[in-house]
């Protein structure tokens, strides 16, 4: 299959509100995964399409450096019956009842949901259950408090992401990895590489948030497979 246009990053992080100290998760190593890991690992979503997540992206995610794309090519319809519905990942207790739809906007970035409790999904990759990269981003704290992807880096490897589609079918997929990323090294071919499997990809913002900027230093990226 083709890859999906990679949004390019911003220049300047849009404006991040970290959670206050008690209420955040420690953060895994720069870098590193909760696969193999005895600890906790802790993942808001991408850049270009990435540079969105953070405060909602309190932080905004920030996805790899790729080529930019025309903007009509990375806002293709979706066929009717071919999209997202809904998400749920029981062992954070996460259940969205709707999907925000996520393409990119004038500067080449991803767009972001404008509710912080609502998942968005990129509608230039992969429909869920098909196969290739499904990629979603979603806020990870607001000013009031935790958002919709707050738990992420809590997933451990082999837990269950459920996503609905329109056409009523339920696209499964077990974790394989949380990994934690500097916003300017995202691994693009991971994250929006072709794949013949049904592949998942879940973004936020984590790790040390910078003061000077108002911004999360890292994004978080869940990689899972279908099951």
């Amino acid at each position: 299959t083709t890859a999906p246009p990679t949004p390019t990053p911003r220049a300047t992080p849009d404006p991040e509100t970290p959670l206050p100290a008690a209420q955040r998760v420690p953060p895994l190593p720069r870098g590193g995964t909760e696969a193999g890991l005895g600890g906790l690992a802790s993942p808001s979503v991408l850049g270009s399409i990435g540079g969105w997540f953070g405060g909602l992206f309190s932080d905004d995610p920030e996805a790899p450096p790729a080529p930019r794309m025309p903007l009509a090519a990375a806002t293709a319809p979706v066929p009717d019956g071919l999209r997202p519905t809904g998400m749920s990942i029981p062992s954070i207790g996460l259940a969205a009842l709707n999907v925000a739809d996520l393409r990119i906007d004038y500067r080449g970035a991803l767009q972001v949901p404008t509710d912080f409790g609502q998942v968005g999904w990129y509608t230039s990759s992969a429909v869920p259950g098909d196969p290739g990269p499904a990629v979603f981003a979603g806020h990870v704290d607001t000013r009031r408090g935790p958002a919709v992807f707050a738990q992420l880096d809590r997933l451990r490897p082999g837990d269950l992401v459920e996503v609905p589609r329109s056409d009523g079918g339920t696209a499964r997929y077990a974790v394989d990895s949380v990994e934690y990323f500097p916003k300017d090294t995202m691994p693009s071919d991971r994250i929006y590489g072709p794949s013949t499997a049904p592949q998942l990809r879940l973004l936020t913002c984590g790790g040390p948030f910078d003061e000077g900027t108002l911004s999360y230093q890292d994004n978080v990226v869940v990689f899972a497979s279908a099951r």
